[in-house]
């Protein structure tokens, strides 16, 4: 070791803490360009290779090798965002499994190089901080304040790293401690000082997502939250302008403004459809009530509204339910509950039954799994009246794991269940909306237009409808697997090709809007 006085083993705690949460903050700068799961599996994967390769070259190597300084490596974090706003405009040639990686080498430069002194420090300092890594990794612990302002701060504590380490470590001389006080005090006013100035500069040239405050024309507005980067977008088309709802790389809906804010994705007028299912009871639709678990832009919502039903809606994002509501006309809910889906099926009060049950999570290139159990379809069960009807939204291919898996798992729970495509005609490979309705009482299910016939929405609704009409409902080819549990539940890993196919499918329908980062 070297004459340096060695760096106190608690600050292994911090600079970890700043290298995890940077790395964290890396994935979520990443998603709105490559979408939010596989730009996190990319850097997850690396970052997990890059710290066991140097940390272990760092634990065996003699010490006083290079180093690199850590205000360097602090620097190349700070500039993340800027090189991911540099770089934008080759993700559809890098794809979204080698783009994420390519777009953070200086960050991963950067973590190496702070892996390797951790582990070159001590053997006790490397086994501290390589602990404090796995609990991390383990447990995320995600700061509450914005994914910018996490890298400045990171990027600034890594930068002054080596004077926040040692500024707390009084000299044994106690004539020396009244003066090492002093000093530390005037070090700490100064690191204070240069966080502040660091903040200050950094957000002056910030780019793209860190830009809160400054938008572009087309983006009418734009924050980040609960769930992601989300933005309301205007963009034309050959049918005129359009308004879009955007999380990250996922379009959660969108309207045509020159014909009367009608969805661009008829499937989220299928699941209207559950109120022509023909029930044993006949209700009149005042006295109807549906639960919305996952809102988008609300147009099922809306419908159902519209028609007299009272509807409540569980939203884990606040943003998006504010967005429905300002930009897309969404009538206000009977109840909107700002939580996450599970949570609020977990803790429900059966005070009441719903007729209707909506269930549409997609986003980020894939469905939460929890959502998917036969728990959670027992709960959902038990929330509905005896004959009430569930309608499922699933995004996923035909035939593949995933989609084999969520229809066994439905089938287990409910007795009878029918499935519909958004597009019949599409190939069966692609990507596309699959919605099934589930009934447990004992017929098999159909449906009556006859009654609501007069009052139907027009266009886009009766489109879908017609071509809903044309189906039978029979469930797409499937290979019955084992349902998923809150055991057992390996859905998200049957979703990477989905999650891929969903890339380059709204890359092609709208292929300007991924450069335009806010």
């Amino acid at each position: 070791m070297s004459n340096q006085r060695p760096l106190p083993l608690p600050s292994a705690i911090l600079l970890q803490f700043a290298v995890s949460q940077s790395t964290l903050a890396l994935q979520h700068i990443h998603a709105p360009v490559y979408g939010q799961y596989l730009a996190k599996e990319s850097i997850s994967t690396i970052s997990l290779s890059l710290c066991l390769l140097f940390w272990a070259i760092g634990l065996l190597t003699h010490k006083n090798s290079f180093r690199l300084p850590y205000s360097i490596a602090g620097l190349m974090i700070a500039g993340t965002p800027l090189v991911s706003h540099l770089l934008r405009d080759y993700s559809a040639t890098w794809g979204p499994v080698h783009g994420p990686v390519i777009a953070s080498i200086p960050y991963f430069i950067a973590y190496s190089g702070l892996t390797y002194l951790a582990a070159n420090e001590s053997t006790t300092y490397a086994l501290l901080y390589f602990t404090t890594f796995v609990i991390f990794r383990m447990i995320p612990v995600h700061l509450p304040i914005p994914t910018c302002s996490i890298f400045r701060l990171c990027s600034t504590v890594i930068a002054l790293f080596p004077f926040l380490a040692k500024a707390g470590t009084l000299p044994k001389k106690r004539a020396d401690r009244t003066v090492a006080k002093l000093v530390n005090r005037i070090l700490y006013m100064l690191i204070l000082a240069m966080c502040i100035s660091s903040n200050v500069l950094m957000r002056r040239f910030e780019v793209n997502q860190c830009k809160m405050d400054t938008l572009k024309p087309n983006v009418l507005a734009h924050a980040e939250s609960t769930t992601g980067y989300i933005s309301v977008i205007e963009t034309d088309s050959a049918y005129g302008k359009l308004r879009l709802l955007r999380c990250d790389h996922s379009i959660l809906g969108g309207s045509y403004l020159e014909y009367g804010m009608d969805s661009i994705y008829g499937a989220f007028y299928m699941m209207d459809f559950v109120r022509f299912v023909e029930r044993p009871q006949v209700v009149e639709t005042s006295d109807l009530s549906a639960l919305q678990i996952g809102l988008g832009i609300g147009v099922s919502a809306k419908t159902l509204i519209d028609s007299g039903v009272k509807v409540d809606v569980v939203e884990l994002d606040p943003i998006v339910s504010k967005y429905a509501k300002e930009f897309f006309e969404l009538p206000e809910p009977r109840l909107t509950y700002l939580d996450d889906g599970r949570k609020y099926l977990d803790n429900l009060n059966k005070t009441e039954y719903y007729d209707f049950i909506l269930h549409d999570v997609f986003t980020g290139g894939l469905v939460p799994g929890q959502l998917f159990t036969v728990d959670a379809l027992k709960i959902i069960k038990s929330s509905l009246k005896t004959d009430g009807v569930l309608a499922i939204n699933f995004v996923g291919i035909v035939g593949d794991q995933a989609t084999n898996t969520v229809i066994s798992t439905i089938k287990t729970i409910f007795p009878n269940v029918l499935c519909f495509y958004e597009n019949l005609a599409a190939d069966q490979n692609e990507i596309q909306n699959l919605v099934f309705f589930a009934t447990s009482f004992n017929s098999n299910i159909k449906f009556n237009y006859k009654q609501h016939d007069k009052n139907l929405p027009k266009g886009t609704y009766r489109a879908v409808l017609d071509e809903f009409k044309s189906q039978d409902g029979s469930l797409p080819y499937h290979v019955n697997v084992r349902p998923i549990s809150d055991q057992f539940n390996p859905l998200k890993t049957h979703q990477v090709d989905s999650a891929y196919s969903h890339w380059k499918g709204v890359r092609a329908v709208f292929p300007t809007i991924w450069s335009d980062l806010y």
